[in-house]
C-alpha cells in the first residue's frame, strides 16, 4: 500500500498542502482544488477511502471539520465546501485582493526571483476570485467602485466601508446611491447631535449640587448667589483700602501743618536779643 502511495506522485503533498492552507494563506486554493478534483475522479472507490481518511485527519487537526458537516464521506465535496468558504468570489475579496497586490514591496533579505513569485501568487489570488463571467466592463466598473471607497477615510467611515464590502454586487450605481444615503444619514446625524448634547446636559445637571449655596442644578462655579458674595466682598476691601488711605493722607498733612506753624525757641531767644536795650544809647 505504501509503495502504491507513493507511486502516484506523492498524492499526500497535494492533499497537505491544500489542508495546511488557513484562512489568510490560500493564495492559490482554488487551483489546487480544481487540480485534486479531477485527480481524485481518476481514482478508484478504494484509494478514494485513503485520501479521505488522510484528508479527514489534516482538517481534524486544522479545525476545518466544521465546514464539512454532512460531506465528510465525500472528499470531493469537501474540498467544493473548502474552496466556497475561502474563495467567496465577491467584490469585497476582490478588493482586498487588489490591496495585497498593489501593496507588495520588496523585503530586505528577498531576492527579486521571490518577489516575481510573490506577485504572481497575488495575482492568481485575483483571478481566482473573479467569477466566470468577469470581463473588462466589469473590470472597469468594479475599479471605480473601489477607488470611491477605497478614498473614504478609515476613522469616519470604517464601519461604512465594512459594511459595503459585504455586498454581494458593488456595481458604480449601488457604491453612489450608498453615498447617498450616507451623506443624508451623516447629516442627519450632525443636525441631531447638538440637540442630544443639550438634553444631555440638561438631565446631567439636575443632579448637580453647589458647595456655596447647597442648591441644586448647579455648582459653584456657576452660582449666582457665589459670584454676588464674592463681587460684595472686593466691593468692601476696596472701600477698606480706600478708607485707609484717606485717613492716612490727613494725618500726614496735619503733622506737615504743624510742623510749618511750631516757633523754635532758639529763634525766639535770638530776636529778643535783637530787640534788648542798650544802655549807652541817648534814648537810655
Amino acid at each position: 500500500m505504501e509503495a502504491w502511495w507513493y507511486k502516484l506522485g506523492d498524492p499526500w503533498e497535494k492533499v497537505y498542502t491544500v489542508s495546511e492552507s488557513t484562512l489568510v494563506q490560500l493564495e492559490q486554493l482554488h487551483v489546487r482544488v480544481a487540480n485534486l478534483t479531477s485527480w481524485l475522479h481518476e481514482r478508484t472507490d478504494q484509494n478514494l477511502d485513503v485520501v479521505l481518511e488522510e484528508l479527514q485527519e489534516a482538517t481534524r487537526q486544522l479545525h476545518q471539520r466544521t465546514h464539512f458537516a454532512g460531506v465528510v464521506d465525500d472528499p470531493i465535496k469537501m474540498w467544493e465546501q473548502l474552496a466556497a468558504v475561502h474563495l467567496q468570489k465577491k467584490p469585497g475579496a476582490r478588493f482586498n485582493a487588489y490591496d495585497d497586490v498593489f501593496f507588495i514591496r520588496k523585503q530586505p533579505e528577498e531576492s527579486l526571483q521571490g518577489l516575481v513569485n510573490k506577485v504572481n501568487a497575488a495575482m492568481q489570488r485575483v483571478k481566482d476570485l473573479r467569477p466566470n463571467d468577469f470581463d473588462l466592463t466589469k473590470l472597469d466598473e468594479e475599479l471605480t467602485s473601489m477607488a470611491m471607497i477605497h478614498a473614504l477615510p478609515v476613522e469616519e467611515y470604517g464601519a461604512f466601508t465594512s459594511a459595503l464590502l459585504q455586498c454581494d454586487i458593488l456595481s458604480k450605481d449601488v457604491v453612489i446611491q450608498a453615498f447617498v444615503t450616507e451623506e443624508i444619514n451623516h447629516h442627519h446625524r450632525t443636525t441631531s447631535s447638538p440637540k442630544a448634547d443639550q438634553a444631555l446636559t440638561t438631565a446631567s445637571s439636575s443632579q448637580l449640587t453647589c458647595e456655596f449655596c447647597e442648591g441644586k442644578g448647579h455648582t459653584q462655579s456657576n452660582c449666582y448667589a457665589f459670584q454676588n458674595a464674592s463681587k460684595k466682598a472686593k466691593e468692601n476691601r476696596k472701600e477698606r483700602h480706600s478708607k485707609c488711605g484717606n485717613k492716612a493722607n490727613a494725618t500726614a498733612a496735619a503733622a506737615a501743618t504743624q510742623n510749618t506753624t511750631q516757633v523754635d525757641p532758639t529763634t525766639v531767644t535770638e530776636h529778643r536779643h535783637h530787640f534788648s536795650y542798650d544802655t549807652s544809647s541817648p534814648l537810655a
